[in-house]
């Protein structure tokens, strides 16, 4: 965000470098970044994803499933998704995924 013009491509090689999975660059403005972040990403997405939560936790609280749909749950599931899949969240997990990805 600051130094002399001359400086912008070697930066910008730079940050291509350390984000490869990037495909393109976009030269912004600060006023520009700043719609993306906080505007876009935190007051606007996560926002409506805590009202798409409260949603979600409001369907669950009023409906039950039908014994089919139980029992279909209980055979899909295991082929479907993992029973540790929500290791993802743990610290050793995500740094492995930032090193596999980086």
């Amino acid at each position: 965000m600051e130094g002399p013009e001359d400086h912008y491509a070697l930066r910008e090689k730079f940050g291509r470098a350390i984000y490869a999975l990037v495909a393109r660059s976009y030269r912004v403005t600060v006023e520009q970044m700043a719609l993306l972040e906080p505007s876009l990403s935190e007051t606007v997405c996560a926002s409506l994803l805590d009202v798409m939560c409260e949603a979600m936790d409001e369907v669950v609280r009023g409906g039950v499933f039908s014994d089919a749909g139980n029992t279909a749950i209980e055979s899909g599931k295991p082929v479907l998704v993992r029973d540790d899949w929500k290791r993802v969240f743990e610290p050793d997990e995500i740094a492995a995924s930032i090193q596999r990805i980086t």
